[in-house]
């Protein structure tokens, strides 16, 4: 039995002690080695017997020894010793239960013995002691089964427990480690309740052994590595109960132990991060207790030591989770004991100069913590913190200028966070308000930073700035931001006030120097009243005007406010355009909070957001309608006529795509009252109510402008005043009364119904414009023939023919107008006569008729009635038309003034217009017409078919319909018909005819007009003063429309309007041909094809419109397949650096979206756009912004290896230093693998390294360096690449000769037995022909050199000549080609000669070594199929007169002969029609 226990140094010393502490039996472990599970639980359950009957049993060295061997070998299977006594998991389990059993029932014997104050001193010895024992074993049991992780552990249990029983499924194992970890957790709060008991009187007065308080600490220390325990709140919280009073018992004695504490805390905390918030938590608590007197000072130092530690860390890359983990538990410490970091605030501030970024964050929101926490709010509790005022400031503004310092840190997540720090302190009041334009000011800077979360961060700033100005600055009484004007107005009233007092304040002075001036006591007594009322006085003026100063301060500041938000709001119109979903988000809230409070500069970002409702994000588009609806459209703080006023404002002085947007914003939220809430939701959308009430009023206010205009009296005497408000006043009604209406125009396509009414004060409303001529509104005309063709149903349609009968007439009196706007309602009114008449054709002549009655009425005489020779079929509508018109003139005069040539030609132009309109609408009713009887011919084929299948015994009838043509001949009768009908109404009327010729003399006399112009700039002028614009644009925009409806016009003409894209004309003529060059190309595609460079030649217009409409045109072209993508695209790619930003972005979108149609378009062109773009009339920076913009287009490893490579032999086929910059550039932009790398390597010696002298080709071959070496995951055969090619570089004026060890190796030519190698030969050429290349082998070196050089000549690769065959030897060639084909031939003989001779040398010698390196077939661009017949054809001709090899090589001269050759006769045909055209 041991009489006494001292604690070990460590559990190894127990093996073997150097004093008289106790000492186990090794042999002991002997014999529990040999023990089996089943024996082992039989031994444990005869010590529990032990231990019940006597407590002291603990103190024998058997019984001791057993537990303490059982955990041991527990503890070495955890830790994977070699020499393991494996026990099972239900063993130690049931050990775990005996120990804490035991130190139960033992801990409450020793409480009750501790406060017996009559024991005896031997029984306390033996309390003690068996307490110290049992204690060992609880601590070695946690330490022991604590440290394996649980997937080890079940892991090794159920292959114990399979291992035992085979086949049958372990159900017990996770539940035995269950309780096992049950037991663990009952042992620490054991143990915890340990270190409560009364220990001086356990110990008798004695001293408590030294490692008493080690092993609790170990234990606890060691238990924070399991994640069991952590998880676990009681078992956490007993844990830190244990380290807080050994703490305790150590800051007494031992405080060196408090130091291992901290280092320990410190590894915890760079290990897991699951550690970090409870070991933040007892940090908390450990220093709020006062009744721990070493806990400030063990907080700070833990604190240091952790600061020193991490600015010793100088890979922060490699080391990010001690960072993090850090960051994360200061952030914690800093937001809840601030005032820890105030008193060591230079410590800390050290951590600016980290590497690590998220070192610098956490100073920052230590630093905003103590602003937020520290100097903002006094704690009155803590005396030792408490700051006056003056010392508040200044620290403040010390750590605001740190803060607002880091605003320019170079990590994009570093600046956001201060940012982030920023917008909290704003919202907690925590800023001073002199800081506030210096945050604002480096917000709005922060807001063109290329960090997408920069950006965002800095708009949730401003708008927390913003909340803050609303507050502190003078604002309405609705809380809203008083305006700019209002600001200068009241500062103005301040000046005069001011001003007002300094006089007073003067006259005060003078009076009271007046009064000290005079030597009389006696007057000076008399005046002591007035003296008292002076002094008085001028205290309160002196305080007035330090009352005025101040406001002025405050305005003047104010102003600087709004100032900086001028300048901010150009940057968020930008930033509606980002890429960045976030910030186009971010925008919008900041845009909608300005308009909000009343800045009326944020109108303009509102009106510009409107395009977005266009945008595919539907975060986006949703995020538009809640702005809109919420300004302008809430019907919960908005009543129907303001909800309706604002829709018109909306309207108001909108251009095109802000009309458009509008209406589709406006038909959005009429869609989401149809979507069911559910829906809705499902889909996280929201609905945007608009009550019938505001379309109502919406009415309301257009029929009461109409009135207020009709009533208005211009001839009423007026005063010069009176009269500039009537106009204004009537442009505004006339402004609201057409954005009223279409308002009613975009209501009328989604409510269909209830427009009866409304269509009745529509006709009046033309009968109106009937009457008078001179008020016609023509956009009111348009829209009501809009809203006319929308709401057009059975019930409705007599007024609506009615409304349409009307609208002609109305045309016929309006000719003549000068508003251009006629021309849209004419339009309109065109497209309404053909969807509501039966036979609009009739009324359409009638009109053209009526109209050119007057201007052709000479004319028409003296051709013999060239337009009147057709007589009209009786019509209804048009006899009511003729009735209409009759009893309008019977109300005027009836005497037509003689007309100028202006008008004259402003009239004809009119007629020009609708007869170039009706011809187009013409032909698009008669293609509705076919497709409509195309459609009911596949209906019936279909039906019929059904019938027959049902009806299969009805021969004859399906007989019968053979004989007929059935359906087919039936619809194409009906097509014959119809095409019939189309060529009688439009290409053979006389009418339409007529005016084509006319349009064609006007366009032919602008042309001869413009040529002649062009000689001088003085004529140049005089032409266009001369000519009438609207005339010459109508005329060429009839003469394309009657293009697109007769081919034969088309023909005629082309030569016309591509001369015209070339000259000197009118812009907007040049933008009409080319949007109907568009339409021409879609009909006409191969009477086109050979104009297409005019069309590219467009594309450098000096006029912006006409570039952009090209460019736009062309896009269509492409896009639609209708184009085919060619070199000629380098005339787009110039534009990529367009003086117009729109242009610019266009181009980029054209290469995006083209790259996504086609990913092989840019990579097959890309070659052929560096040569154009190198010429020298281009620029250097188009050039590397066009790779900047395009070639990251090509991601595939694939084509950038090809690429590459045929870049690089470029370098050899071109000759310009310009060129070489430019390849050099090009190749700076790829990615590089290992593939693309060797390619570099290969070519270094033959193609650039002599080109390495220019200065910018070396510094773009070292940028290809640096780059490649920054690219992750890199292997090192791609790092040996590497660093060869910087060796290279690094000395290429030294010649290397080793290129070809990178060039692929060619598998050796099987050789099949045969006769005299006929057969190998044959291989060889069958090998040539896969490859699409002949090898040749050559006797020796000369030989060798005269096959390349003859091979060279004959391989062909289509791809290599299109785009690196050098002009010089294309010249050549097509020279060869022109002198005849005996030439062709006779070349042809020769080298076919000179090929067989070196064949048959190189089989004689067999060598192999030498052969030609084979061309990749995926390289080349060559479509075999074209030549396949060809190929077989020629071989079957030959075979029996010549080898195999000699086939080969004649086929593949002749490939490459005819290709040059087709290539050229199609140059010089195409050079003769184009001849004979002009």
């Amino acid at each position: 039995m041991v009489d006494y226990f001292v604690f070990p140094y460590t559990y190894e010393d127990i093996l073997k002690s150097a004093d008289e502490r106790y000492c186990v039996n090794v042999e002991e472990q002997r014999r529990i080695k040999n023990m089996e599970d089943k024996r082992m639980n039989r031994t444990l359950k005869e010590l529990e017997s032990a231990f019940v009957e006597d407590y002291t049993e603990i103190k024998q060295h058997e019984r001791f020894d057993i537990l303490y061997f059982l955990i041991d070998n527990f503890g070495s299977k955890n830790s994977e010793s070699p020499n393991l006594i494996k026990f099972s998991l239900s063993t130690i389990e049931q050990a775990g239960e005996l120990l804490l059993t035991y130190l139960n029932s033992h801990l409450r014997r020793v409480k009750e013995d501790c406060q017996n104050q009559s024991i005896a001193p031997e029984v306390l010895a033996d309390d003690r002691h068996s307490l110290k024992m049992i204690i060992f074993l609880t601590t070695f049991f946690l330490r022991n089964t604590c440290i394996r992780r649980i997937s080890t552990m079940k892991e090794d249990n159920n292959d114990e427990t399979h291992q035992n029983k085979k086949g049958k499924k372990n159900a017990g194992g996770e539940e035995n480690y269950d309780n096992l970890i049950e037991k663990q957790r009952i042992c620490i709060d054991l143990l915890q309740k340990t270190l409560q008991l009364d220990l001086k009187t356990l110990y008798q007065k004695k001293s408590i052994d030294e490692e008493f308080y080690k092993y609790y600490l170990a234990t606890a220390l060691r238990l924070l590595e399991s994640k069991p325990f952590i998880r676990a709140e009681k078992a956490r919280t007993n844990i830190f109960a244990i380290i807080r009073t050994v703490m305790r018992v150590f800051s007494e004695y031992n405080k060196q132990e408090l130091k291992q504490v901290q280092l320990n805390f410190i590894n915890l905390i760079y290990e897991d991060e699951n550690l970090v918030q409870p070991i933040a938590d007892f940090i908390i608590d450990l220093y709020n207790d006062k009744n721990l007197i070493f806990s400030k000072e063990f907080t700070f130092d833990l604190l240091q030591i952790l600061v020193t530690f991490l600015q010793e860390k100088t890979n922060p890359s490699s080391e990010n989770t001690v960072f993090k983990n850090a960051r994360d538990f200061f952030s914690i410490l800093s937001n809840h004991l601030p005032k820890i970091f105030i008193n060591n605030l230079s410590c800390f501030l050290t951590l600016f100069d980290s590497e690590s970024y998220l070192m610098r964050n956490t100073v920052c929101e230590i630093l905003g913590n103590i602003l937020k926490n520290v100097l903002t709010a006094q704690n009155e509790e803590d005396e030792e913190f408490i700051l006056n005022e003056e010392s508040k400031i200044k620290q403040k503004e010390k750590l605001l200028d740190r803060l607002i310092d880091r605003v320019y840190d170079k990590h994009a997540y570093s600046r956001a966070q201060v940012l982030t720090i920023l917008a909290d302190l704003c919202e907690n009041n925590a800023i001073p308000p002199q800081f506030l334009p210096q945050i604002l000011k480096a917000a709005i800077s922060r807001t063109r930073d290329v960090g997408a979360i920069v950006r965002r961060k800095a708009l949730q700033l401003i708008s927390r700035v913003v909340n803050y100005y609303v507050y502190i600055y003078q604002t309405n009484k609705d809380g809203k931001f008083i305006t700019k004007e209002q600001v200068i107005k009241e500062i103005k009233k301040l000046d005069m006030q001011n001003l007002s007092c300094a006089e007073q304040l003067e006259k005060i002075e003078e009076r009271l120097r007046e009064i000290t001036q005079s030597e009389d006591p006696a007057e000076l007594l008399l005046l002591q009243d007035e003296i008292e009322s002076l002094t008085t006085k001028q205290k309160s003026v002196k305080a007035q005007m330090a009352q005025i100063a101040q406001l002025q301060s405050r305005y003047q500041e104010y102003q600087d406010f709004l100032h900086a938000l001028d300048i901010l709001i150009p940057i968020l119109i930008q930033l509606l355009g980002s890429k960045s979903v976030y910030d186009v988000l971010e925008t919008i809230r900041l845009l909608m909070y300005l308009k909000k409070y009343n800045i009326t500069t944020s109108e303009l970002g509102i009106k510009k957001m409107i395009v977005l409702i266009w945008s595919k994000e539907k975060a986006v588009k949703e995020e538009v309608m809640q702005t809109y609806w919420s300004i302008y459209m809430n019907n919960k703080e908005q009543k129907p006529q303001r909800i309706a006023k604002n829709l018109i404002n909306l309207m108001i002085d909108t251009n095109i795509t802000e009309a458009s947007s509008f209406e589709e914003l406006l038909l959005s939220m009429m869609d989401t009252h149809k979507i069911s809430q559910e829906e809705l939701k499902s889909q996280n959308l929201k609905a945007y109510p608009i009550q019938d009430q505001v379309f109502a009023e919406v009415w309301e206010i257009f029929t009461k402008n109409f009135r207020r205009l009709c009533e208005a009296d211009p001839n009423r005497e007026r005063t010069e005043q009176e009269s500039l408000e009537y106009e204004k006043e009537l442009i505004l009604q006339k402004k609201e009364m057409r954005s009223a209406i279409q308002i009613l125009r975009i209501i009328s396509s989604r409510q269909k119904s209830g427009w009866s009414m409304k269509l009745e004060s529509f006709k009046n409303i033309l009968n109106y414009y009937k009457k008078f001529v001179n008020k016609v509104d023509w956009v009111i005309v348009k829209e009501i023939a809009c809203i006319s063709e929308q709401v057009k149903s059975e019930d409705n349609k007599a007024i609506i023919e009615s409304i349409a009968q009307i609208l002609t007439v109305l045309l016929i009196r309006g000719h003549g107008t000068e508003d251009s706007e006629w021309f849209l309602s004419c339009e309109q009114i065109i497209r309404l006569t053909f969807l509501t008449f039966t036979n609009p054709e009739t009324i359409i002549k009638y009109l053209i008729k009526k109209m050119s009655q007057f201007l052709f009425e000479k004319k028409i005489a003296n051709d013999g009635g060239a337009v009147d020779e057709e007589e009209d079929e009786p019509n209804q509508n048009k006899d009511d038309l003729e009735m209409q018109l009759e009893k309008d003139n019977k109300k005027d005069d009836g005497v037509q003034k003689p007309l100028t040539s202006k008008a004259y030609e402003h009239k004809l132009a009119q007629v020009l217009y609708i007869a170039g309109n009706s011809a187009l609408k013409f032909l698009m009713h008669c293609d509705k017409i076919e497709e409509y009887l195309n459609k009911r011919r596949i209906e019936a084929e279909n039906n019929k078919q059904k019938e027959m299948q049902n009806d299969v015994n009805e021969n004859e009838d399906k007989d019968i319909d053979k004989i007929n043509g059935g359906f087919e001949a039936e619809f194409e009768e009906h097509q014959k018909t119809l095409h019939s009908i189309q060529d009688k109404l439009i290409i053979e009327s006389p009418i339409y005819s007529y005016f084509c010729s006319i349009a064609t003399k006007i366009c032919w006399n602008m042309f001869n007009s413009l040529s002649l112009a062009q000689r001088s700039e003085a004529d140049n002028i005089n032409n266009k003063l001369r000519r009438n614009v609207i005339l010459d644009r109508v005329a060429m925009l009839c003469l394309i429309k009657f293009m697109c409806v007769s081919s034969q016009v088309c023909k005629k003409n082309l030569d016309l309007i591509f001369n015209m894209l070339e000259s000197q004309a009118d812009a907007i003529v040049k933008t009409n041909i080319l949007i109907g060059i568009g339409d021409l190309y879609h009909r006409y595609p191969i009477i086109l094809e050979r104009y297409l460079h005019f069309v590219y030649k467009s594309l450098s217009d000096k006029d912006v419109r006409v570039r952009k409409t090209c460019l736009m045109v062309i896009t269509h072209l492409v896009l639609n397949d209708m184009l085919k993508v060619k070199a000629e695209i380098s005339s787009i790619a110039v534009l990529i650096e367009d003086s117009d930003q729109r242009i610019q972005n266009m181009v980029k979108l054209f290469f995006h979206e083209l790259n996504k149609k086609d990913p092989k378009a840019i990579y097959n062109l890309l070659p052929e756009l560096i040569g154009r773009l190198s010429t020298e009339n281009i620029n250097e920076s188009i050039f590397n912004n066009f790779c900047e913009n395009v070639l990251p287009h090509i991601d595939k490893d694939k084509q950038a290896e090809s690429l590459v490579d045929k870049l690089c032999q470029r370098f050899t086929l071109v000759n310009t230093e310009k060129e070489w910059i430019n390849i050099s550039h090009a190749l700076k932009m790829f990615s590089y693998n290992e593939k693309s790398l060797k390619k570099l390597l290969e070519h270094f010696e033959s193609k650039y390294r002599e080109k390495l002298n220019i200065p910018t080709i070396l510094e773009n071959f070292k940028a290809i360096i640096l780059k490649t070496k920054k690219m992750p995951r890199q292997s090192q055969e791609q790092k040996q690449l590497i660093d060869e090619l910087e060796s290279k570089i690094s000395n290429f004026k030294k010649e290397t000769f080793d290129d070809k060890k990178y060039k692929k190796e060619k598998p050796k030519p099987k050789q099949v037995a045969g006769t005299k190698g006929n057969q190998a030969n044959k291989g060889a050429a069958g090998n040539a022909q896969k490859k699409g290349k002949q090898n040749v082998q050559v006797p020796n070196l000369q030989a060798q050199k005269k096959g390349q050089q003859q091979q060279m000549e004959i391989e062909s690769d289509e791809e290599d000549e299109a785009v690196f065959q050098p002009n010089r030897r294309a010249k050549q060639q097509q020279q060869q080609l022109r002198g005849g084909p005996s030439k062709i031939l006779k070349t042809n003989l020769e080298e076919v000669k000179n090929v067989k001779s070196a064949l048959l040398a190189a089989n004689r010698t067999n060598i192999q070594n030498n052969t030609q390196q084979r061309a990749d077939p995926e390289e080349i661009d060559i479509e075999d199929d074209d030549y396949d017949e060809e190929e077989e054809e020629f071989l079957g001709n030959n075979r029996g007169q010549s080898s195999r090899a000699q086939q080969i090589a004649n086929m593949n001269q002749r490939a490459s002969l005819r290709n040059v050759q087709r290539k050229s006769l199609k140059e010089d045909s195409d050079d003769d029609d184009f001849d004979e055209e002009f």
